[in-house]
């Protein structure tokens, strides 16, 4: 059954409900297995690993960057590329999220259209302290920053007056719809919601689609861990027909059936060049999801709700059980720990 989040959007007027489709959601970080370079991920900078850990008795299962690294440019394989992206994550109008924790104050965040090693959007911020770092030039403490980097040049698209706080569980998210870019950002990763923060740009010239993953910046090391888990990409469906953007013949009109009756891969219902009031009746979006355009999605990240429903509600994975309690901390301390010993 195809699942729905309805996120409200305050970069439209009037304000409007947009769907999101789950495509891809990963849990499957496992102990003491360093995965730059395993199960589909990889990573931008070779001297991290990038380490998984999975705790007994827990539901999530974790990765971590290995190094505490700072410098280099972007795109030259050095510590400012230290990202990790998953093949399988490569939407055009999609959303990338996560949850972590941290014990370090420097950069933790995300990227998504990562197309080459040195193009690619980011999302990232800091806990905020006295001398954390940015991969940035110039870009205070406690500030979030959206950015584009093309060919290895950096634009600022937006920032925001905000930042994590360490040892809890925040959610982050980067999205890229029809060249609206935007950072999102959780301070209880698990809590659901809206989300707390939005910064946001239009970028004329949006990137190509690409991967998408985490990123870290000076932080992490087994001297004081950062980590990551429940790593999802979500699919704009505009028109909210249950047929993603991506494979929408009509984006902006709801069409679950596909249908194309003059075959120029324009759908029926938005093709003014079809004739006649063929493609009429084509939008109906009852039984959204059925047809020809079915996405089939996984178990839902979030659940539906609407517009007038108010809050999106949160993550819907099994993470009960203390999912940041004194337990968990404690056992991804004492991971850290163990691989600094080895």
């Amino acid at each position: 059954m195809t699942a729905t989040l309805l996120l409200l959007s305050t970069l439209a007027s009037p304000v409007h409900a947009q769907a999101l489709v789950e495509g891809w959601t990963y849990n499957d970080f496992q102990s003491d297995i360093p995965f730059n370079g395993e199960d589909g991920w990889e990573g931008g900078y070779s001297s991290d690993d990038w380490w998984g850990y999975s705790p007994s008795g827990e539901d999530l299962t974790w990765v971590f960057p290995s190094t505490d690294d700072g410098g280099g440019e972007w795109g030259d394989g050095d510590a400012r590329d230290n990202w990790l992206v998953h093949d399988d994550v490569g939407g055009e109008d999609s959303l990338f999220t996560a949850l972590f924790t941290t014990e370090d104050d420097d950069a933790a965040g995300v990227v998504h259209h990562l197309s080459s090693n040195d193009t690619f959007y980011i999302f990232t911020m800091t806990a905020g302290g006295r001398g954390a770092n940015h991969p940035f030039e110039d870009v205070d403490d406690g500030v979030a920053v959206l950015a584009k980097v093309e060919d290895g040049d950096v634009e600022i698209l937006a920032t925001g007056d905000f930042y994590y706080s360490q040892y809890e569980l925040p959610r982050l998210a980067i999205s890229v719809n029809d060249g609206v870019v935007m950072g999102m950002f959780w301070y209880d990763g698990l809590g659901g919601g809206d989300p707390d923060e939005i910064i946001s740009a239009t970028d004329d010239e949006p990137l190509p689609a690409g991967r998408g993953g985490f990123y870290s910046y000076n932080a992490g090391g087994f001297e004081e861990y950062q980590a990551f888990t429940s790593p999802a990409e979500l699919w704009w469906d505009d028109d909210e027909d249950g047929v993603v953007d991506d494979l929408d013949n009509c984006e902006f009109e709801a069409n679950a059936d596909q249908a194309d009756l003059d075959g120029d891969g324009i759908g029926s219902a938005c093709d003014d060049d079809e004739g006649g009031d063929e493609g009429e009746g084509e939008g109906d979006p009852e039984g959204a999801g059925e047809g020809e355009g079915e996405v089939d999605t996984a178990a839902p990240l979030y659940e539906s709700t609407t517009k007038d429903g108010g809050s999106v509600s949160g993550c819907s994975c099994d993470a009960t059980g203390g999912a940041m309690g004194g337990l968990l901390i404690a056992g991804l301390a004492a991971f850290a720990r163990r691989r600094r010993e080895d």
